[in-house]
């Protein structure tokens, strides 16, 4: 896998997003997945900026490739411990109105992605994700 490592802020996104899409593209994936992770990487990079780091600034190292036929993702930082895959799924039964403000986005990113791990590892927070290209 290649590495790359940005300060954690909104500005370094593009980069991020470009970097896997690059590995993507290579692979052959279409569009439409391109733009699924894409997403999923917007919906938790935002996360880890806002929650990892919340006075001041930090790091995030995203390893990325494509092996066997999936794409898998690690993302790393050593801000405070925050598993955001602790949160509960959403009810999406109810209405826009009824539901509690939140959570949908990681409710996507497990909807997209085929895994999606935490763990807590030598005081750094690390995602994995895998996605089948096949």
């Amino acid at each position: 896998m290649d590495r790359l490592a940005l300060p954690a802020v909104l500005e370094s996104m593009g980069a991020f997003q470009e970097f896997v899409t690059g590995k993507l593209e290579r692979a052959g994936a279409a569009p439409l997945v391109c733009t699924r992770v894409e997403m999923v990487l917007e919906e938790l990079l935002t996360n880890i900026i806002y929650y990892a780091y919340p006075n001041g600034e930090g790091e995030i190292a995203l390893d990325c490739g494509v092996k066997d036929g999936a794409l898998r993702i690690r993302i790393t930082d050593s801000g405070v411990p925050f598993n955001m895959l602790d949160k509960p799924d959403p009810d999406t039964t109810l209405s826009v109105d009824e539901r509690a403000i939140g959570g949908l986005g990681i409710f996507l990113v497990r909807e997209v992605m085929d895994e999606v791990r935490y763990e807590r590892k030598n005081d750094t927070n690390v995602l994995h994700l895998t996605l089948s290209l096949q």
